[in-house]
């Protein structure tokens, strides 16, 4: 998977497989930074340094396009977190903390969620096209990424507002125990019933 990948997608989000060709999402190499840490730990070596080579040189946050916040998150902050635990390459740390920096642009809604796209470069974030809401899996999924980094580079800030919505969670208290799996971004309430 990985050749072909290598061959027909490289610097590609994502390989199809049926036509052979790339894809591009984000345009953050995804499939790179999900993968490079299998890459480290099979001992496939020319295929890690290939692809550290690609983070350090060719990943660029400076591209003025709408992202997921979410998704962003968890596969290329939480791809380079991961590698830099099992390497201590700190060149992967130093792409995370700028990353994560971008990413809490996102975090400017009154109740304190993150919007669910992001421009990186502009730091200019909203919700999506089709709601005004956020998706409950979304903002109560990403802190653990947030939370290490801020322990691996001793800044607080980066943990301040994820960790911030579990409060805001557990002060919303629904009275039947569920939470609707939207939430508004302009009031901070559960947005519909769909449990």
């Amino acid at each position: 998977a990985w050749d072909m990948y290598e061959e027909y997608a490289w610097g590609m989000d994502e390989l199809k497989p049926i036509s052979k060709r790339g894809s591009m999402w984000f345009n953050l190499g995804l499939t790179i930074v999900d993968s490079i840490d299998t890459l480290f730990i099979m001992g496939l070596e020319d295929e890690y340094h290939k692809a550290r080579d690609w983070i350090k040189n060719e990943m660029d946050f400076d591209k003025s396009t709408r992202d997921s916040t979410f998704e962003i998150t968890i596969r290329n902050l939480g791809g380079l977190l991961g590698i830099y635990s099992l390497t201590n390459d700190t060149m992967f740390l130093d792409r995370a903390e700028d990353l994560g920096h971008r990413l809490l642009k996102a975090f400017v809604t009154p109740p304190g969620f993150p919007n669910s796209v992001i421009n990186l470069k502009t730091g200019e974030s909203d919700k999506h096209w089709w709601s005004t809401s956020s998706i409950l899996s979304e903002v109560g999924s990403i802190q653990l990424e947030f939370l290490y980094l801020s322990y691996l580079t001793g800044n607080s800030t980066l943990a301040e507002k994820p960790m911030a919505i579990f409060k805001k969670l557990r002060d919303m208290k629904p009275a039947n125990g569920l939470y609707s799996a939207f939430l508004d971004t302009r009031t901070g309430r559960m947005s519909n019933n769909h449990f």
